[in-house]
């Protein structure tokens, strides 16, 4: 006999009701309790004239879905999608519109800061307030308020009004006692982002130790590497649909192209490419198939059209693409550039930039190979560079250019490409310890032992 889900949810959606006016807050109901009582046709005019009042905007739509006890589930997506709605409405703070939702065990829940703690009274206060309204009794929260304490490390401030705190002190009270509870079902929303790193790091150690003891786990996150670090399992919701439910990994990845290539225009219909030889080379291997390039690329791409990347693509050394790499790889990036008008001369540069699309790493054409001069139209090029990348855990992007220096005493060039996004990847998390930067530095050193 299978054992029955801890979570299960049906059919879920949560319209909210946005009216076309302040009046129609109070005629519409007046008109379909009305219409109730008459007979048709009348009834359905008024019906109606009663809907023609408001738009329902659905934040979930139709969500279905169980879950195992015992089971680490990510939920992602972008903002707006209905996470925290999904989230509150299992931890029975709101009520859905249509559809069940069933929760075995002790809920706890840490969905937004501040949330149940009174701003007026102490800490220490809201400790006991908190631990009875989640089952504990006066014995039980003095028996563990050292524990909860002691995990806050907020010092004297247990004692302060909670109105005092900053965020991430909040936070710390908020995990400390929604953990301290033995909870048979955690459920967190995006807290965690708000805390310092070294807590950050507490939190993930307490989390990991009480899935190894059987909780189960409900966690939103903006962030990847946390729903692939804590959870087995991702549920993706994308405009109040549920449109993936599987591993970890496969979630986060198809969040992160969904995150890239949200607002990226559909690509028109280019220029006929150069004609080529029917010779089959790397070249044309590596062009085959460059769906995904495209499709990237054509996020806010400029320059003249000169010089054109064919693909951009991060693989290993035997040239199979990755969308992740474990610390320290070995890589090869392969550029593939079609030269589509004559070119005196021409440079390129690449850049690797984190989520916030700030640079980390840096090349360019002065770095590698011999000069490209003279180039004609028709002339395809393959550059690869090789590398080992020892980057902090996350997500990370590839900007590439290429361009006609035109004065590069002040950094005039002409633009034949430029393309802010051409390939994305994640990078898997170092181990045995983190880093703390965005790049590991690389060096050989020494140590010299006195007694």
């Amino acid at each position: 006999m299978s054992t029955p889900p801890i979570i299960s949810v049906a059919g879920v959606s949560k319209a909210y009701r946005m009216w076309k006016d302040p009046a129609q807050r109070l005629f519409s109901p007046l008109y379909a309790e009305l219409a109730r009582h008459l007979p048709d046709p009348a009834d359905a005019a008024l019906q109606k004239r009663a809907a023609a009042g408001y738009l329902d905007f659905y934040a979930l739509r139709d969500v279905s879905f169980e879950v195992a006890r015992g089971e680490a589930v990510g939920i992602i997506g972008r903002n707006g999608s209905g996470k925290s709605t999904l989230l509150q409405i299992i931890a029975g703070t709101m009520q859905p519109t249509t559809g069940t939702v069933r929760v075995s065990g002790r809920v706890a829940a840490l969905l937004e800061l501040g949330a149940g703690f009174n701003p007026d009274f102490t800490g220490r206060e809201n400790v006991f307030l908190n631990g009875s309204i989640l089952g504990l009794t006066k014995r039980e929260i003095e028996e563990r308020f050292d524990d909860i304490a002691a995990f806050a490390d907020i010092g004297d401030f247990i004692d302060q009004p909670v109105k005092t705190y900053s965020s991430g002190m909040g936070l710390r009270l908020a995990f400390a006692v929604q953990t301290a509870v033995n909870p048979e079902v955690l459920i967190v929303d995006e807290a965690l982002a708000v805390g310092d790193m070294f807590f950050q790091a507490k939190c993930m150690t307490r989390l990991r130790g009480m899935l190894a003891d059987g909780l189960t786990l409900l966690l939103v996150s903006h962030e990847p590497g946390t729903i692939k670090s804590l959870c087995t399992r991702g549920l993706l919701l994308d405009r109040s649909l549920l449109i993936h439910d599987g591993p970890a990994d496969a979630a986060s990845e198809k969040y992160f192209a969904l995150k890239v290539g949200a607002d990226a225009p559909v690509p028109a219909a280019g220029a006929p490419a150069p004609a080529h030889s029917a010779a089959t080379n790397e070249w044309d291997d590596f062009t085959a198939d460059a769906t995904e390039f495209v499709r990237l690329a054509s996020y806010q791409r400029a320059g003249n059209g000169t010089v054109r990347y064919a693909k951009v693509a991060l693989c290993d050394r035997q040239g199979r693409e990755l969308s992740s790499l474990v610390f320290g790889q070995q890589c090869r990036l392969r550029l593939a550039l079609s030269v589509h008008h004559p070119v005196p001369r021409l440079t390129w540069g690449v850049h690797v930039r984190d989520e916030h699309q700030r640079d980390v790493l840096y090349a360019d054409a002065t770095r590698f190979g011999p000069e490209l001069t003279d180039l004609a139209a028709g002339e395809r090029l393959l550059i690869e560079l090789d590398f080992t990348l020892h980057l902090k855990e996350g997500r990370y992007s590839i900007h590439v250019g290429c361009a006609s220096p035109v004065d590069l005493q002040i950094g005039q060039v002409e633009y034949g490409d430029l393309i802010p996004i051409a390939c994305q990847f994640y990078a898997e998390r170092p181990t045995p310890f983190p880093i703390y930067a965005p790049v590991l530095l690389q060096a050989e050193g020494r140590c010299t032992h006195y007694r």
